[in-house]
């Protein structure tokens, strides 16, 4: 039987694979498949898509892309990516050259 798109099949799967928790507070309940990236942003119902999370988590999550909630629901994250981004612009330059002792 399918729920809102998704066979009860692939939801049992993804709780499964989620260990029947929340993936963003840990919480066991009112557990929801939520996207990704969300069917309005272009997401689909694919497994590779879907997480499990709590009926609180993921209406304050709503429409976002994940890398925006968890910015906005953690400020470490953010950090974290500003990091990212300077290691990634990094990366455009060729690296200096070490020579090898003799």
């Amino acid at each position: 039987m399918k729920r809102g798109g998704i066979s009860s099949l692939k939801r049992e799967q993804v709780l499964r694979r989620d260990r029947y928790q929340c993936v963003y507070c840990k919480g066991r309940r009112n557990l929801t498949l939520d996207h990704i990236t969300p069917k309005s942003r272009g997401g689909t119902d694919d497994h590779t898509n879907l997480i499990t999370s709590c009926f609180a988590c993921n209406q304050e999550k709503r429409n976002k892309l994940l890398k925006e909630f968890l910015v906005e629901k953690n400020p470490q994250v953010k950090k974290l990516q500003k990091a990212v981004e300077e290691i990634r612009s990094q990366r455009s330059r060729p690296p200096p050259f070490i020579g090898i002792p003799k």
